[in-house]
């Protein structure tokens, strides 16, 4: 069991350290002089609406400014997680990378008849499990009632493959974890521990396709535009 245990948490590691630029206090470094030219003297084609216009302009969110430099303009970088208005994008990657990856390991373990592959499967459909748990019920933001019907529809599609997705990741955890304690029932419950990540795979996929679908197409979340606002969630 020990042997299986240094992999996943190797991961979730390696994951703790992709993200913790968002932490970080040090001012991201200025662009070149001619990129911000660029950036600033081009005209971008205006984008498609598919909302009306909010009655409220969303709260701006307190950043970090960095030093100006001679010559250029001065930049703005968000440097505290309390910036963003909501931190569900960043918690809900951690379900949507852990839970293909359980599925991967648990696969190989029992095409190859390793055991500690399969318990690493295991473990990592776990923490996929508390990810997505995170994601759906501490920092699920709440959206404004007064949406559109086909944002409504996409909202509504979008949360049941996140349910789904929970349910999928406690059943493959069950069963892995059973697989454990019953030693003649052990190959049943591999064949359901299996079933249940493929499942979870793919509710997991659709989930965040309807997710991105909301912030990029419809404009839902980025910079708190349609999302009801919570006083504990106010930065003034």
């Amino acid at each position: 069991m020990r042997s299986c245990l240094w992999l996943p948490l190797f991961i979730l590691a390696s994951l703790l350290l992709l993200f913790a630029p968002l932490w970080a206090q040090d001012p991201a470094p200025p662009a070149p002089a001619e990129n911000l030219e660029e950036l600033f003297h081009s005209e971008l084609p205006p984008a498609q609406a598919t909302l009306p216009p909010t009655t409220e302009a969303p709260a701006e969110a307190p950043a970090a400014k960095a030093p100006a430099t001679p010559g250029r303009p001065a930049l703005t970088t968000v440097t505290e997680p309390a910036a963003f208005p909501t931190l569900h994008p960043l918690v809900v990657h951690f379900p949507v990378v852990l839970l293909p990856v359980a599925t991967l390991f648990f696969a190989v373990g029992m095409l190859f008849r390793s055991r500690s592959v399969q318990d690493a499967g295991v473990v990592l459909a776990l923490l996929g499990l508390g990810g997505a748990l995170l994601a759906a019920e501490v920092f699920h933001p709440d959206t404004v009632k007064s949406l559109p019907a086909l944002v409504q529809d996409t909202l509504r599609r979008h949360e049941i493959f996140a349910d789904l997705t929970v349910g999928g990741a406690a059943a493959a955890s069950a069963c892995g974890a059973l697989r454990w304690i019953s030693g003649p029932l052990r190959r049943a419950f591999n064949v359901l521990t299996l079933a249940a990540l493929l499942a979870t795979t793919v509710t997991v996929a659709a989930a965040g396709d309807y997710g991105a679908t909301l912030a990029y197409i419809h404009g839902v979340g980025p910079q708190g535009h349609y999302l009801e606002r919570h006083p504990a969630a106010d930065h003034d």
